[in-house]
């Protein structure tokens, strides 16, 4: 029955509870003392950090591991990547709840009541359900994994502190008005990042619908002076007699508009796309429309390959939709394929083979027969050919559209290839058959988007030593000077293998003046790279080689510089001061002299000056180039090299 000082206090604690009595044993209070308040906080900070950079991705934000092909993209095309009825990412409510999280801990002070663990453990509940959901579609995130794993560690922290504590100067429990306190101020600040992401987004969509909205008319532009510059008689080229189209068409064979779409049966976009163009085509009778295919699909299944360009199964049932409708086709000519295409974006690409069967028994087909075709090289063929022909047209998505062999930009503000169509058809063009539709090529379209871009100027650097013509000439026999800026680490592997080639392309191009900005990818000397880095995107060398390089220049000027900037590029692997102060003496430099100078303020400050630059124009990664002011937005794509792609344009002129 215990002592008489127990008995006193628990008369005590009936007391102070109004009278009640509890059956149930009272949960001891764990301690949470400084140091865990403190870790745990900064725990849940290191959360919202990265919830924030997830978030910060749809305001054209970029992530390592998170390009067009990659399981982040994947996850966010699915219905788990949007929040039902809104359709905003998921990725904003994570940061409204971890960061509502963090506010709640730090108000609490250690003290967090019973009642908000419940909170905690329903955030939880979501955590364990989105893994779930990554698991079962095989779509991996790296940095939701981590945000999810982290978010469970911290239920593990908050249960455990509860249940194993032996006492702290501050405790676990806490009164209803406690919990109240604590649950106001999550809700604050949920509202508040709430509030402040539906503003960014509502002006970053505005300004995205503005820019599509400018490219569309502009494509509108282009399609009505194509339509009526063609020629029926030309026919050379890749695209042969036969012009730009598909295998199937839908609409007269001569028509004054003529639609191509390459498109992918599983893509979210496509799918939007498709729903515009069954309306004009149910309204419309002077347009046709043909479809080529490049599913996202790398494997068709079990190794047999389906898109060699792919980098995975961003959507890994496209290549059997695509080869579904060409097996219909097959079978059933214009009119099967017709069919099974729209049956196929009715499902979204998605289909069993008990789902198929049942389609095909609909449609009149032999199930057996059917899957035989399916299954055949033929098919397959078709899809391969298909996807060739995109890569030849430079294609980076899906969906890829032209009309009258022009390809058509700003398909993402609604409504926008019917308005498009509208306005090239009041311009009465001909009536044409496809074989004078022939669309430029990657090559073409490399040169076209770079130089759709805006001009940026980029301010000059510190120390802004360049190869080729002084920064003072304009002219050089009589043709325009192009400036080339590459921002770049000279550490970087990619930054190393394009500054080479322009160095080379240059050799015979006295017209090019290049100039190379440094980013190293160091924190200890780029105060503009993100707080949070990929560990294996670190070059902890970067800042030491950027400060030999301009350290060269400061003692042997501008020929010093350049040999300085070939040598690193060249010994990247073998890169530190030991080689390089043997390095420098073949330059007819004093090796301790160099390792004093690059130790120099002015030499911190250049390269300073340069990261903010980069910054201040919107670096998103390295190597990033412009040409004329103009900035390039891929530099590579598969074997091409779009600069010099870019370059060799130029210099034909």
């Amino acid at each position: 029955m215990g002592g008489p000082d127990q008995r006193k206090k628990a008369k005590e604690r009936q007391k102070s509870s109004g009278g009640a009595v509890s059956s149930r044993r009272p949960m001891p209070a764990g301690p949470i003392g400084p140091a865990v308040y403190w870790f745990v906080g900064a725990f849940l900070a290191g959360i919202v950090v990265l919830a924030t950079l997830l978030a910060l991705k749809h305001f054209g934000g970029r992530l390592p591991g998170c390009g067009p092909q990659s399981g982040c993209e994947s996850l966010e095309a699915t219905a788990w990547g949007k929040v039902p009825l809104i359709g905003w990412p998921v990725s904003f409510a994570g940061l409204a709840y971890f960061f509502a999280v963090f506010v709640g801990w730090m108000v609490a002070r250690g003290r967090v009541p019973a009642q908000a663990r419940w909170l905690v453990r329903a955030g939880c509940a979501g955590s364990v359900v989105f893994i779930a959901v990554m698991i079962a579609l095989r779509k991996f995130c790296p940095y939701c994994a981590a945000i999810h794993a982290a978010n469970l560690g911290f239920l593990v922290i908050l249960e455990r502190s509860f249940r194993h504590g032996s006492g702290g100067s501050m405790r676990v429990g806490g009164r209803v008005q406690g919990f109240v306190r604590i649950a106001a101020a999550m809700a604050a600040s949920f509202v508040l990042v709430t509030a402040v992401l539906a503003v960014a987004n509502g002006k970053y969509e505005r300004q995205r619908l503005a820019k599509a909205e400018d490219e569309r008319k502009d494509s509108a532009r282009k399609i009505a002076e194509k339509s009526q510059q063609m020629d029926p008689n030309q026919l050379i080229d890749r695209w042969g007699a036969t012009g730009f189209t598909g295998r199937y068409l839908l609409g007269p064979e001569e028509s004054p508009i003529r639609i191509v779409m390459l498109t992918d049966y599983q893509c979210p976009d496509c799918y939007r796309i498709e729903g515009e163009v069954e309306k004009i085509m149910s309204t419309r009778k002077d347009v046709s429309l043909s479809i080529e295919h490049f599913p996202m699909c790398k494997e068709a299944s079990a190794g047999v390959p389906c898109n060699r360009y792919a980098k995975e199964n961003l959507h890994p049932n496209a290549c059997w939709a695509a080869r579904a409708a060409e097996a219909a086709g097959i079978l059933h000519g214009s009119d099967g394929f017709w069919e099974m295409h729209k049956w196929l974006f009715s499902v979204k690409g998605t289909f069993n083979g008990q789902v198929l069967n049942a389609a095909l028994t609909k449609f009149g087909y032999e199930p057996a027969a059917f899957w035989a075709v399916m299954n055949s090289p033929e098919t397959l063929n078709r899809v391969y050919a298909d996807v060739e022909e995109g890569v030849a047209l430079g294609l980076f998505y899906t969906p890829m559209i032209f009309v009258n062999g022009v390809e058509f930009k700003g398909w993402s503000v609604p409504g926008a290839l019917a308005r498009t169509i509208d306005e090239v058809a009041a311009k009465s063009p001909p009536a044409m058959k496809a074989t004078v539709d022939r669309p430029a090529l990657a090559v073409q379209k490399f040169f076209d988007d770079w130089n759709e871009q805006p001009v940026r100027p980029v301010p000059p650097g510190a120390r802004p030593w360049s190869l080729g013509p002084s920064r003072t000439t304009g002219m050089v026999g009589g043709a325009t000077v192009i400036d080339v800026v590459l921002f770049g680490d000279l550490q970087e592997p990619y930054c190393a293998a394009m500054d080479k080639a322009i160095r080379d392309f240059m050799k015979n191009q006295p017209r090019i003046r290049y100039t190379f900005r440094h980013y190293p990818i160091d924190p200890t000397c780029n105060p503009a790279l993100p707080e949070k880095v990929r560990p294996e995107a670190i070059h902890p060398f970067a800042g030491r080689a950027a400060k030999a390089e301009l350290a060269a220049g400061s003692l042997g000027g501008e020929t010093a510089y350049w040999k300085m900037h070939e040598w690193l590029m060249a010994n990247q692997k073998t890169f530190s001061d030991q080689t390089l102060r043997a390095a420098a003496t073949t330059m007819g430099l004093d090796g301790a002299a160099l390792l004093n100078e690059m130790n120099k303020p002015e030499i911190a400050n250049a390269i300073a000056v340069d990261t903010r630059v980069a910054k201040a124009i919107g670096l998103t990664g390295v190597p990033m180039v412009f040409i004329n002011n103009k900035w390039i937005p891929r530099t590579t794509r598969e074997d091409d090299n779009i600069v010099l792609l870019i370059l060799k344009n130029l210099t034909s002129k």
